[in-house]
Parts: C-alpha cells; structure tokens; sequence
C-alpha cells in the first residue's frame, strides 16, 4: 500500500469518527450561544460543541452553517461553562449574586449554577466570605414589621458582601450578637429596598443580622 493511500485512509477514519460525534440538528439556542462565544469558549469541550450545534458552530463537522436544519425540537440538558462554579466561589466574582452580571448572562453562561439567583425562591438573601469562599448563608421568606432578625455571622470569619432582595421588600441590616437584635429598636447598619431580581452590594461588613420585610 502506498504512503499515499495509507494517509488518506486515515484521514477518511478521523473524518467519519468526527462526524459520527455530531448531531443531526442544532439546539434552538445555538445562535445566542455563538454570540456569546460558545463556539470559541475553551471551557465547552468539542464533544459538546458537536452535539449540541454542529451547524452553528463553523467547522467543527465539516459542514458549513448555512446548510443548518431546522432547530430540533427536543429539549437538550442544560449546558454550563465549565467555569461556573469557580466563578460563583470567588467572593472577588460572585457571578451568580453580584449586580453588574445581568439575569441574562446567568441563563446564558450558568442557568444550574445561578438557578436561585435567576428565579429566587425566597424573598430575601444574604450572601458573604466565608473563608474566602462566596456562601448563600442565608435566605428568609417576607414577614410584617419589624419581623425576626436572621443572624448571618459568627464573627470576622464571615464578611457579608452581597443582599437580595424582592420585589417590595426591603433588607434591614443589623450589627452586634443577632440574639440581641430587636427590630424596630436596635441601631440599623443599612437599609436595602429591593426589586425583582434586585440584588446590591452590602457596603457594611460589620453586620451580622438582617430582616426581611415586605409589603
């Protein structure tokens, strides 16, 4: 067998086992994850690439996007940067909490990762170092004024750096022992009113507690 042939027969293997890994039809949201860069992300492996949008992402199986099919119907897992949960851990990031990533960009980059923040399921939330780690502490459901103060700290270990809060409600901050907070009379250390979605920057590490209170 000459040299020749032999190299084109493994070309013609490497092309057919690169095919056989992609699918036969783009997911519907491939054209917004390509403008956000899912086909040139390094944190999306080729195998994900292939069978989620082997049309839309050019190259990757050898047929040009334009001869793309209609969007399959089925509904693919949910697909996340591999980064995520970094992201979300760094209390210098807080992707999932932090007021300048846009619920868009959550759905888009880490809809698993961001699930609470991009549909709370609780009206208020607080979110601090732990460690150098970025935690939920704490979440509360609404209650009528003053309600009961939610403790979130055990001292310099934990640094609150972000607060949720929902639609009309507002979190009250709080500093000193939680167990000596009572609403309505102890010295507040920040007022935040909230907005669905909203979430805000805790300008105060010494509080420790928090109320949640909504009309």
């Amino acid at each position: 067998m000459s040299s020749s042939l032999h190299l084109i027969l493994i070309t013609a293997c490497v092309v057919m086992q690169t095919l056989a890994q992609c699918g036969r039809s783009d997911h519907p949201n491939c054209a917004n994850w390509k403008n956000n860069g899912f086909c040139n992300n390094a944190g999306y492996t080729l195998a994900m690439k292939q069978q989620y949008c082997p049309f839309t992402c050019p190259g990757i199986c050898g047929v040009p996007a334009t001869t793309a099919p209609p969007p399959a119907t089925t509904t693919a897992p949910v697909i996340e940067n591999a980064n995520c949960g970094k992201w979300n851990a760094d209390p210098a990031n807080a992707f999932c909490a932090n007021p300048a990533i846009t619920v868009q960009q959550k759905q888009i980059f880490c809809k698993k990762t961001c699930a609470f923040e991009i549909a709370p399921t609780s009206d208020c939330a607080i979110y601090a170092s732990a460690a150098g780690v970025l935690i939920r502490v704490s979440t509360t459901n609404r209650t009528p004024f003053p309600g009961t103060a939610v403790g979130f700290s055990n001292g310099a270990s934990v640094v609150p750096l972000y607060a949720y809060a929902g639609s009309r409600c507002t979190v009250t901050l709080f500093e000193g022992p939680p167990v000596d907070v009572i609403p309505g009379t102890s010295v507040t250390a920040g007022s935040l009113p909230g907005a669905a979605g909203n979430f805000q920057k805790i300008t105060n590490p010494s509080a420790t507690a928090y109320t949640c209170t909504c009309n």
